[in-house]
Formats: structure tokens, C-alpha cells, sequence
């Protein structure tokens, strides 16, 4: 029995890809906001974009909100494996989720005003990847507009959607679209950015897909591959050349917003070979006050920081989470 050889990969195209995908994801983020009517998605840019392979895995984010980056894959995993698997996409989907706590544990959205988006990328009938798009919006039925309260239970924070499909095959879910509305103080504002959260994917959608039709479906696998591997090499001959050993540091929080407190956190981070443990053993338990994090978005910060101590140049795919261990303690849902 014989199995094909791994498509080579030329340098410059895969350069070129890569700079390809990067541009996809910041455009998807730009049209958002220009198309925004919020002041949240205008003014203050809360939207972040990225995109995925044909599995799931990270190829490109834009260069937006740190802690949305990393948080749209961690959700997309947890949409992949309890709510729409592989073989139930079809084009012109539109799957959207705000639910912290979609599948069971905290990794999903970090709080319920960010509405996270995706659309499958599809290529000859075929399932080549995702794109997605997390936006802050304005609101969406909490008992204080924009997540600016002091609540100290989710249910006091608005309209939780579960992984539901907002459009099925190009067709627009009418009585979904109703139903989040019809739980806004500003509808009219929701709706519009809204519609242009999934009109930005999809248009993205297309630009990821023209990207096979010009290169060919085996080349842009391959760049795929090479552009995670490359990055998982490149992220761990960086943790190599930081000394090995066990760094702690402890940092004390005074107040919950709930007549709390202090609270502590603590971290031991532990560097060996090319390879870094981030252990939060010591970190008080879930607390009463709206200042805990989501699973989602202590992986998400991790992983920033990780970038933030490495070469900036690293194309920023799955291959960066490799070498990075983090263990966070869980809260009681």
C-alpha cells in the first residue's frame, strides 16, 4: 500500500498565504466596524476576527481585542464538539453563540454581550475552514446596558443564546432573529450590527475561498500545515531560551463589586526545556462579585502573554498553543 507524498511547500507562497489570511481576518474586523451603528463597535473597535482551518485549528486572527483573540477558537472547539459537528455545516450557515457557559464549562464567550459568529468556508463542495467573528453589542437584555453593572449572577445579564444557527443555508431565522430582538432595549441598533457581524463573515468567507481556487486545494493544505507547524517550532525555540525553572508571583484584588474581598491571585508559572506550565493552584475559588473569569478567557490571556514575550513576528495559529500548559481552577456552575 502507497500513500501520496506531502505537498512541498514553496517559502514565498506560503509567505504570501499567510499574509493572505491575516488581511482576511482585519478586513472581516474593519467592516464591522465601519458598518457598526453601536458607538461600542464604532468608536471603541470591540470586535475581533478570525479564521480557521477545515478541523478548527487557528490560521490568522486580526490584530483587535487581546482578549477576544484565542477565545473565538476555544469557542468554535466547544461549538464543534457539543452543539454542530463537522458534518452538519452547509453553506451559507451562520451559527451564533453569547453563552459563557455553551457546553457545560466556561468555554464559550467571555460575558454575554459578545455575540460570536461563524461561517463555514466551503470549496468545491467541500469543508476547507471558518471564518468568525466575535462583537461586542450594545445590548442585549441585562439589567444594566453594555455589562456596566455590578450583577452577581448570569441571569442578571441578558438574553443567553446557545451554538443556534441565525441562518440556515442562506435563509435568515426570522423568529430567532425576533426573539433576540425582541429582548434588546435597542433593536434597531442590534439588529444592524447584527446582520453586518454575518454579512462580514460570509464576505470573508468568499475571500477565504478564492484563496484554493487560485493556488489549488493541495497547496493551501499544505501552507496550512506548515504555517501551524512553523509556528509551534518558532514558539518553543523561544521558550528554550528562557531559563528553566518555576517563576511565582501573587497579586491581591481588594474588592468584587460585592462587598467582597481582597481575593488572591496567584500563578507559578514553570519554564522547562520548550515547554511552560501556567498553574493557578492557590487562586481563590469563583466569588460572588462580576470580576471572575471564564475558563475561555484566563486560556485566552495566557496565551496573549505568551505572545507578548515572544517574537512578535510568529504567525499567530494553533501551533502557538502547543508548548503552553495552562490550569486554572474551575468554578461551580
Amino acid at each position: 500500500m502507497t500513500t501520496s507524498a506531502p505537498t512541498p511547500v514553496n517559502p514565498i507562497t506560503l509567505e504570501i498565504l499567510r499574509n493572505a489570511l491575516t488581511m482576511i481576518a482585519e478586513q472581516i474586523a474593519g467592516r464591522m466596524i465601519r458598518s457598526g451603528t453601536s458607538y461600542i463597535i464604532k468608536e471603541m473597535e470591540d470586535c475581533s476576527a478570525a479564521l480557521f482551518d477545515g478541523q478548527g485549528r487557528l490560521l490568522a486572527e486580526s490584530a483587535s481585542i487581546p482578549i477576544h483573540l484565542n477565545c473565538i477558537g476555544i469557542t468554535l472547539r466547544t461549538v464543534l464538539d457539543h452543539y454542530f459537528p463537522l458534518d452538519s455545516w452547509h453553506p451559507g450557515d451562520v451559527v451564533i453563540t453569547n453563552d459563557p457557559y455553551a457546553g457545560g464549562e466556561s468555554l464559550s464567550s467571555h460575558h454575554t454581550n459578545d455575540i460570536i459568529a461563524f461561517h463555514p468556508v466551503f470549496h468545491d463542495a467541500t469543508l476547507v475552514g471558518f471564518t468568525a467573528l466575535n462583537v461586542h453589542h450594545m445590548d442585549i437584555g441585562a439589567m444594566w446596558m453594555g455589562t456596566r453593572g455590578w450583577g452577581v449572577e448570569i441571569w442578571q445579564e441578558g438574553l443567553r443564546i446557545p451554538p443556534l444557527k441565525l441562518i440556515r443555508e442562506g435563509v435568515l431565522d426570522a423568529s430567532l432573529l425576533a426573539l433576540i430582538l425582541n429582548n434588546s432595549r435597542v433593536p434597531r441598533i442590534l439588529e444592524n450590527d447584527l446582520m453586518g457581524e454575518a454579512a462580514g463573515i460570509q464576505i470573508g468567507a468568499a475571500e477565504f475561498s478564492a484563496l484554493f481556487a487560485r493556488y489549488g486545494v493541495p497547496i493551501v493544505l499544505a501552507c496550512f500545515d506548515e504555517l501551524i507547524c512553523q509556528s509551534e517550532r518558532r514558539t518553543r525555540a523561544e521558550i528554550e531560551a528562557i531559563p528553566d525553572g518555576v517563576y511565582c508571583h501573587e497579586e491581591v484584588i481588594l474588592d468584587d463589586g460585592a462587598k467582597g474581598g481582597p481575593y488572591k491571585l496567584k500563578l507559578k508559572m514553570t519554564v522547562s526545556g520548550d515547554e511552560v506550565i501556567f498553574d493557578f493552584t492557590g487562586t481563590d475559588r469563583q466569588i460572588d462579585g462580576p470580576i471572575n473569569a471564564p475558563l475561555s478567557a484566563t486560556m485566552a490571556a495566557t496565551y496573549y502573554v505568551m505572545k507578548c514575550i515572544t517574537d512578535p513576528d510568529i504567525a499567530n495559529t494553533e501551533g502557538c498553543k502547543a508548548p503552553v500548559t495552562s490550569s486554572p481552577p474551575r468554578g461551580h456552575w
